[in-house]
């Protein structure tokens, strides 16, 4: 594993760049004493330092460096001072008291430089896009690579290959928020999976609700942060908004151009301008024209008289008048005036006037973020598996994984089956726990009859069944046969597609004659030879059934189940191991190269050849054909 330093907040560790850097990494003493200081020194609850455990040179003074060999190494009983802990972990400052400890004080040299702006260092799992940490080979424990995000006993070192398939496998359950990746973290953080906040040093471990402190700590942060606009960007105002002046901006019109005032803009007077009106005149409001308050005068309500507002008037308080009920004189609003406050006007209740809120409005304090209670997930042990699961859905656990009860075979729940054999009564039923399908045999009709299952444990319990006269007794695959309604249709292999995979180099002569001989056992025993079946999952994999005349622990009922999986060009059969051939695997081949050509492709070769120069490895360049492959 890349070596980390495990300091607060640092993500150094051991690479070219901080090498390049001149950033050393020391471990942490043998020694009790000079041990436990190091670790008060981090101020991490519960931490204990391995005997892997690094911190950086970042973390202590110059003078802390004993520099005068090859090696840089540290000074006796040094202890690392340098961090940059939050504010929740900073310690108090003594303060000076004393007269003679102000006036050595006030004597120290002041430094006026300007502080340097912190980094904001963010956790190694919190990438910017699709972007993942450099992997450096173990120089420690191992001479493998081990994966950035999980501990030693999480992903245990493999080669660079690996760890890059599970460092992908990392974007499957990763949470994607304003441009950066965070990735689950399963470090010596904490005991369970987890993600670490972008914007806080939180650590939460359900997806759900990590989900939503992002959200929220965007939110603080939008709401805290000042938005500045770009010089060079023109502000151009909506129609629709009336423009309010600055009072402390004089407005200087041109000479040359003629006023004409808009008859559906409010005119708004200026507070620091008395208007003195005529006393001869009466002044009679326009019933369409809203009254916008002055923000310096308050309005203080008559106590004797009720303030009865005009319905078709709407009430628009100021930016910043206080509204002040009277406790005495009720604010009695018609009952089609709508009352729309101003952003920034509080409102002030009476000492006996109740507030009620909407249903649907939120009350969260200005420049605040509202905290959201998370409902803790209790986990409780499996008995059995020793799995942390929900307190909720371990009931569920245990009667799925661990419970002996199965479920009755009916004709709306039943087993994935298909008839492969009609005159046999041989059946491929999908089985409980794997991918592949079995077969099993239920004849009951002519001089033969015969009633078995591949499956060892029914096929147990059936012989101790008929011991016992309980002649009737069916396991789950034979039960659901009797709801199959599927029938596969065996395809007749030409001779001619044998010899077209013999003329392209899939085939030898002595596999085709192996291959017509199974052809010609089959017709004589009067069972098809290959037959596709489509009971099985996944889909992309391909389930051949192929007669075998001899009777083994893989072919008890005189038939074996091929399988090709077209995602990974895997062939598998029961008698032999993967990348080894059978004759099954050949009939199998055989078959999927005349009905599903289309998984049978050329594609060039890829080998090397050493000493041969360009031109003349582009001379002999040749294509051939390669194990089949699905194009997805």
């Amino acid at each position: 594993m890349p070596d980390f330093c495990a300091a607060y907040g640092c993500s150094h560790h051991r690479s070219l760049e901080t090498r390049t850097r001149g950033i050393t990494f020391h471990l942490f003493p043998k020694s009790g004493e000079r041990r436990r200081l190091w670790e008060l020194a981090l101020r991490r609850v519960g931490f204990a330092a391995s005997g892997r455990t690094l911190l950086c040179s970042e973390h202590f003074r110059s003078e802390d460096f004993d520099r005068t060999g090859q090696t840089v190494r540290l000074k006796d009983g040094v202890v690392p001072t340098v961090f940059n802990f939050p504010a929740h972990l900073q310690r108090p400052k003594a303060t000076r008291s004393t007269t003679t400890s102000t006036r050595a004080e006030d004597d120290l040299p002041m430094d006026l430089s300007p502080d340097e702006p912190q980094p904001n260092v963010m956790h190694i799992t919190i990438r910017e896009g699709r972007s993942l940490p450099d992997l450096q080979r173990c120089t420690t424990c191992c001479k493998d690579f081990h994966c950035p995000f999980c501990a030693s006993n999480v992903f245990q070192p493999a080669k660079l290959s690996k760890v890059q398939a599970h460092l992908q496998s990392h974007f499957n359950r990763a949470v994607l928020h304003e441009g950066y990746t965070i990735h689950r973290c399963a470090l010596n953080c904490r005991p369970e999976w987890h993600f670490h906040c972008s914007y806080c040093q939180s650590t939460l471990m359900r997806k759900a609700d990590f989900i939503k402190h992002l959200a929220l700590g965007k939110a603080k942060l939008s709401a805290i942060t000042p938005i500045i606009p770009d010089p060079s960007t023109p502000i151009i105002p909506d129609p629709s908004t009336p423009i309010i002046p600055d009072p402390s901006t004089p407005i200087i019109p041109d000479p040359s151009t003629a006023i004409i005032p808009d008859p559906s803009t409010p005119i708004i007077p200026d507070p620091s301008t008395p208007i003195i009106p005529d006393p001869s005149t009466p002044i009679i409001p326009d019933p369409s024209t809203p009254i916008i308050p002055d923000p310096a005068t308050p309005i203080i309500p008559d106590p004797a008289t009720p303030i009865i507002p005009d319905p078709a008037t709407p009430i628009i308080p100021g930016p910043s008048t206080p509204i002040i009920p009277d406790p005495a004189n009720p604010i009695i609003p018609g009952p089609a005036t709508p009352i729309i406050p101003g952003p920034a006007t509080p409102i002030i209740p009476g000492p006996s006037t109740p507030i009620i809120p909407g249903p649907s409005t939120p009350i969260i304090p200005e420049g605040k973020m509202q905290r959201v209670r998370v409902k803790p997930v209790l986990k409780k042990k499996c008995s059995i598996c020793h799995v942390f699961i929900s307190k909720t859905k371990l009931k569920m656990h245990m009667d799925r994984k661990h419970s002996a009860k199965q479920k009755d075979i009916t004709s709306s729940s039943q087993l994935q089956s298909e008839c492969i054999d009609p005159e046999n009564g041989v059946y491929a039923v999908h089985f409980n726990g794997t991918s592949t399908p079995l077969h099993v045999q239920n004849k009951v009709w002519g001089e033969s009859q015969y009633v078995s299952c591949e499956n060892n444990e029914c096929q147990v319990n059936l012989e101790l069944a008929w011991r016992r006269g309980m002649k009737a007794y069916q396991c789950t695959h034979l039960k659901s046969i009797t709801y199959c309604s599927s029938y596969a249709s065996p395809a007749e292999l030409d001779e001619e597609t044998l010899t077209e995979m013999v003329n392209n180099k899939w085939f030898d002569e002595e596999t085709k004659r192996l291959c017509l001989a199974q052809q010609n056992l089959a017709k004589c025993k009067h069972v098809p030879l290959s037959v596709y079946s489509k009971a099985g999952t996944p889909k992309t994999t391909k389930y051949i059934s192929v007669y075998e005349p001899t009777v083994s622990y893989y072919s008890r009922l005189g038939r074996v189940m091929v399988s090709y999986d077209t995602k990974n060009n895997l062939w598998h059969c029961p008698c032999a191991k993967t990348k080894i051939s059978c004759p099954h695997k050949y009939i199998a081949k055989w078959h999927l190269f005349q009905t599903h050509r289309e998984l049978f492709r050329r594609v060039r070769g890829t080998e090397e050849v050493e000493g041969l120069s360009a031109a003349a490895s582009a001379a002999s360049a040749a294509y051939r054909y390669a194990e089949p492959v699905l194009d997805l």
